[in-house]
């Protein structure tokens, strides 16, 4: 089984033991379950990860982690990251375009350098979510662990919780496919 999503099938936050994927391979006897979870990702570049990795693999399945926000990242040229200094830093991406044809393209191969915002090419800051993001950012990580505590903003899912679907047992977040907690039913 070839598994495909963003930092929440990487597993970003937990030990590898913990990710739903190992999960899964703990689950399931007599499956291996290969992980290419990549952190802000779409499925534009889980698409291209499966084409020059994974394509060559023997496989009986493919699981391919969807998450509201992946749509987003899928029409974008570059994802904003905060450098160490808390700046922005502009991370470019390949990305797909269609033609008039109707044909899909993939476009921004190769991959550009990280940028700054000062550089010529840069987009402009937008939006009072990015400013927010920079300003909670630039005051370092306990300071943004205060505000998501007081906002209960969850970055990550809890993979410890166990809940039993269809008389399997297996993760909360794995089971609902969604970052929100939830109560098990």
């Amino acid at each position: 089984m070839l598994v495909f999503g963003d930092s929440y099938t990487a597993g970003d936050g937990v030990s590898n033991g913990k990710r739903y994927s190992d999960l899964l391979e703990e689950h399931l006897p007599d499956t291996k379950v290969l992980n290419f979870g990549l952190s802000g990702s779409g499925t534009d570049q889980q698409y291209l990860i499966y084409r020059e990795f994974a394509k060559k693999i023997e496989f009986d399945a493919i699981v391919i982690s969807v998450l509201v926000e992946n749509i987003t990242r899928n029409v974008v040229k570059h994802r904003e990251w905060a450098d160490r200094e808390g700046d922005a830093l502009y991370v470019p991406k390949p990305w797909f375009e269609l033609s008039d044809s109707g044909a899909i393209a993939l476009k921004g191969v190769p991959v550009a350098q990280p940028f700054h915002r000062q550089a010529e090419n840069a987009p402009e800051a937008s939006g009072l979510l990015s400013k927010a993001r920079k300003m909670v950012n630039g005051m370092g990580p306990e300071f943004k662990d205060t505000v998501q505590k007081l906002t209960r903003f969850q970055p990550l899912p809890e993979y410890d919780t166990a809940i039993t679907l269809h008389g399997s047992s297996c993760a909360r977040s794995f089971c609902i496919g969604s970052r929100k907690s939830t109560s098990p039913s």
